[in-house]
């Protein structure tokens, strides 16, 4: 992890700095939880029909982690 300094972060200790990455990873990685165990429809990269809705209103292929709103991979959930 590189932690570079700014104006907002010259007066914050490198552990905060830390708490503040882990709990930013932390978010982003609950945004990408499934909010219902109930598929949503048929995923378009693999074909399965695997797709559910994520707490981020973005949809991800439970089987190969594709997200089409994103035309990409997403994070592991």
């Amino acid at each position: 992890m590189t932690i570079t300094s700014t104006p907002e972060n010259e007066s914050k200790s490198l552990a905060d700095l830390v708490t503040e990455d882990q709990l930013a990873d932390e978010q982003k990685q609950a945004s990408w939880k499934p909010v219902s165990s109930d598929y949503t429809g048929q995923c378009p990269q693999c074909a399965r029909p695997r797709m559910l809705l994520c707490a981020n209103g973005k949809h991800v292929c439970e089987k190969c982690q594709w997200c089409p709103e994103d035309n990409a991979y997403a994070p592991n959930i």
